[in-house]
């Protein structure tokens, strides 16, 4: 069963492959430490001691926590707090005013005793921070995920598909939403002038974006990240078009505004994210600084295929930008691009599926079709550019090349013989691709 089950899960994600994520470097906690035990006075009765934590790493360690092993008693305690004493173990966290540690900076928690067991009967010290705890956090949120899967599985491939389908994306919420939705470090990913917004759906959330605004902007792009990322690891894959006259939107997907209760979150209706797309078109509409007659879309991988079928059906967009899009035969017939990933039952099961989504979403397979992405491309006479890494796991040139055979109205493709997936601006295409975008911009974003 086990095997079995690895073999489907494989299979499923490369039938996901339109959601597949895209790799930026993450941010992530340095928490190199070096800990002190220190004897600072010593009688017959007692001593005084100080535990010196030098933060060795490169990134400051915030909200930590001393934890050690003492015999003793430790009748008095200054620059932290002991929060818990069980038996011989001790846990001391931070006040206020020290709760994070600089790279380079030293913080020292003092503390006396009523024993004469001196400093070497404390063992067993360890430092944790914030980042710990959230990895903690994040590790109960992937077994329970797995299991999620696991159970829906266990009834059918269709009910695992929904399963996976309407899930928290991100495999670690609590870490990123802290490092990046609380902290909003959008100066680790560029220098370039941005504004906080917030994005109102159709269906009353409230998403989190950043606008970068230019002085006499040729146009503006509203870019959709890719499955699992976010807005801030997709900047540096969009710098480019800020850098040569081009407004752009970032927001975060919605299943972001669950990252302290992942596992609270689904999918409001079949389609929101392609709604929400709209509703940042709609958000820069209310802007005057936005030319709403100039307005675009931009997705990377998932985003890619969100920005397919967004630009096929909302005339607010102009023209569209797709790297990395998935063109999976969902609903149209397979032409052999996926012939040997589909099992030989395939379409029976993609009718189960299907038969799922409408009664989980209380909505008709018509309905459901107006957001396939090969029917939306299939009917698209919008402006359209195609971007493909030829080194790329996920999507094939097979797929990019379909998509481009598809569409009816102006279009181009671009292949890049050093990318991977989504990632030409960090290698040697790097300006091939900028030029490619920026000329396809000017041509028909006016």
């Amino acid at each position: 069963m086990k095997k079995r089950f690895i073999t489907m899960l494989l299979f499923s994600f490369l039938f996901l492959s339109s959601f597949l994520i895209n790799s930026p470097a993450k941010l992530s906690a340095q928490s190199t430490n070096e800990i002190n035990n220190v004897v600072k006075l010593s009688w017959d009765s007692g001593f005084v001691g100080e535990l010196q934590v030098t933060n060795t790493g490169t990134e400051p360690i915030e909200e930590w926590k001393l934890q050690f092993d003492f015999s003793g008693e430790i009748t008095g305690l200054w620059c932290g707090s002991i929060t818990s004493h069980e038996d011989n173990h001790y846990v001391v966290s931070c006040m206020d005013w020290n709760n994070v540690i600089n790279p380079g900076e030293t913080v020292t928690v003092g503390f006396v005793t009523s024993t004469t067991d001196n400093s070497d009967g404390i063992t067993n010290i360890s430092l944790t921070d914030i980042i710990d705890e959230l990895n903690q956090q994040d590790l109960e949120w992937q077994n329970y995920s797995n299991y999620l899967d696991y159970q829906a599985y266990q009834k059918s491939f269709a009910d695992f598909f929904i399963t996976f389908y309407s899930k928290f994306e991100s495999a670690n919420p609590h870490r990123i939403g802290y490092q990046l939705i609380e902290k909003n470090p959008v100066s680790k990913f560029t220098s370039s002038t941005y504004q906080n917004v917030t994005i109102p759906t159709s269906d009353g959330l409230s998403l989190k974006g950043l606008f970068f605004p230019v002085e006499n902007p040729k146009g503006t792009l509203v870019v959709a990240h890719g499955r699992a990322t976010n807005m801030h690891w997709t900047i540096q894959n969009v710098q480019f078009l800020i850098d040569n006259g081009y407004q752009v939107l970032l927001y975060n997907a919605r299943f972001w505004n669950y990252y302290n209760t992942p596992e609270a979150y689904a999918p409001a209706s079949y389609g929101c994210d392609i709604k929400d797309v709209k509703s940042a078109a709609d958000y820069l509409k209310t802007r005057t600084d936005v030319d709403a007659s100039k307005i675009g879309v931009y997705g990377f991988s998932a985003g890619a295929n969100k920005a397919i079928v967004a630009g096929g059906l909302y005339d607010e967009f102009k023209v569209l930008v797709v790297d990395g899009a998935s063109c999976f035969p969902f609903f149209t017939e397979n032409d052999g691009v996926y012939s040997s990933m589909l099992p030989p039952n395939w379409f029976d099961v993609r009718d189960s599926i299907i038969d799922l989504f409408t009664q989980k979403y209380n909505i008709t397979e018509d309905e459901m079709k107006q957001y396939d992405y090969d029917i939306r491309m299939d009917s698209l006479t919008k402006p359209v550019i195609l971007l493909q890494g030829m080194n790329d796991p996920y999507v094939s040139l097979a797929e990019t090349q379909k998509f481009y055979n598809m569409a009816d109205g102006p279009k181009e493709m671009y292949t890049f013989e050093n990318a991977a997936h989504c990632d030409a601006v960090f290698t040697a295409d790097k300006d091939a691709y900028e030029t490619a975008v920026i000329s396809f911009l000017d041509n028909y974003l006016q």
